[in-house]
């Protein structure tokens, strides 16, 4: 009697098991690699890994943020939401939104980046989060390539204004274009006029200041 219970048991485990085995299905997935290591506002994180479920990603960046002149790092998490492109790719487009959420100034932030799927959870499979090596990385609202081009770009547009020409400011992201040249000034007499396209500024390409 005791023998035919225990294989009776046995029996109604397996087929338990048999029932679940589409439901609770655990997902295994690993985190390689966050980068750039120098993001600034416009740019798009890419974290590296295997075994991503394609779609929405959670994404926590868990460790010490330390503020741009100062001495003492603050520890803690901050959540952001990035999509899996692929089983070992998510992007995270770093818009205004999410830079201010992860800092208002330059932060040099220390620690691990952990991942998981919202999908997964929602269709009651089992998914455990994962976490990356211990990375480094620079997130800068205003990085010092942005400010060093406006500095550039400012410094051009007085140069330009000191021989004359007007540029249109809607047209620096492409074509230079001279929208006014002042009578009697150098530009005018080398005959610039308006409209005109600058192509390069002693013998600077125009387009990359």
């Amino acid at each position: 009697m005791k023998q035919c219970y225990f294989k009776y048991l046995i029996s109604v485990i397996f087929i338990f098991i048999a029932a679940c085995e589409d439901q609770n299905r655990v997902s295994l997935y690993s985190v390689n690699q966050t980068t750039p290591t120098f993001i600034e506002t416009g740019d798009t994180i890419r974290i590296y890994g295997e075994g991503f479920v394609e779609g929405d990603a959670d994404i926590t960046l868990k460790g010490s943020f330390k503020k741009s002149g100062s001495f003492k790092p603050v520890k803690q998490s901050i959540y952001l939401k990035g999509t899996a492109i692929s089983s070992s790719e998510i992007q995270i487009y770093v818009s205004k939104e999410v830079m201010t959420k992860i800092s208002d100034d330059t932060v040099d932030f220390t620690g691990i980046t952990k991942v998981s799927f919202p999908a997964v959870l929602k269709e009651s499979v089992v998914s455990l989060e994962a976490a990356g090596p211990v990375e480094s990385i620079r997130f800068s609202p205003l990085g010092e390539a942005v400010k060093s081009r406006a500095k550039n770009l400012r410094e051009s547009l007085d140069i330009l204004k000191m021989t004359g020409i007007i540029v249109n400011k809607e047209s620096l992201d492409s074509d230079i274009e001279v929208s006014k040249v002042i009578t009697g000034s150098l530009a005018s007499i080398n005959n610039i006029k308006q409209g005109d396209i600058l192509i390069s500024i002693d013998s600077f390409p125009a387009n990359e200041i």
